[in-house]
């Protein structure tokens, strides 16, 4: 049966209390190299599409405004919470649709995309968005899983993705049909987290 956005909205809600103690550790290495890139060369603006509980939220520059949207409330809640209301530019967070974003064309300087990229259900809409509200020139950074080459890890995300499935994120989603499939530019790509079993992926927004 295919996934749909109440199916994400319900699953992560449920998952609000318990996310950081699931992910936050092990997946943490990921975020601070995502942190780290936009450290590095700070954007205008960032939009985080899937914000979560806001893990990300205090690594980002704090001179930059930040929006995060998330379909899930209960997430947003915790969000809220990672907030420094100290901070020297403003985090703004929306319940939002990533799939059918409510801003203008060209409205964020960088769009950041922490593990939400293979959790969407229709992906290629997903692109569609990200790429019509990222303006052009400006940065699409994508931290998330890809399947592994090799033919036998292969077999075991593919063996793994009905359970993958239930939890919220496919194990079987191909790097050349999500990320070299566009007409974009490709800064840099490089594996974080254990095992390096994500990547790290810049985008220039053509």
């Amino acid at each position: 049966m295919k996934t749909t956005l109440k199916d994400v909205r319900d699953r992560y809600d449920q998952y609000a209390q318990i996310y950081d103690k699931l992910f936050g550790l092990v997946l943490e290495p990921g975020r601070r190299a995502l942190a780290q890139e936009l450290q590095r060369r700070p954007p205008q603006s960032i939009l985080e599409i899937g914000v979560g509980t806001g893990l990300l939220l205090p690594l980002y520059p704090a001179h930059v405004p930040v929006t995060g949207v998330d379909l899930s409330p209960g997430m947003l809640q915790k969000a809220r919470g990672r907030v420094d209301p100290a901070r020297a530019a403003p985090v703004t967070l929306l319940v939002a649709n990533g799939e059918s974003l409510p801003f203008a064309d060209g409205q964020f300087d960088c769009v950041s995309l922490p593990y939400t990229y293979s959790v969407t259900p229709d992906p290629r809409a997903f692109i569609r968005e990200v790429r019509r509200v990222c303006r052009p020139g400006g940065r699409i950074v994508v931290l998330n899983h890809f399947s592994n080459a090799g033919p036998v890890w292969r077999v075991l995300e593919r063996m793994a993705k009905p359970f993958t499935k239930r939890i919220g994120f496919d194990s079987d989603f191909a790097y050349d049909q999500h990320i070299e499939r566009y007409d974009w530019r490709i800064e840099s790509v490089r594996p974080v987290n254990a095992l390096n079993l994500s990547r790290l992926v810049v985008i220039e927004n053509r």
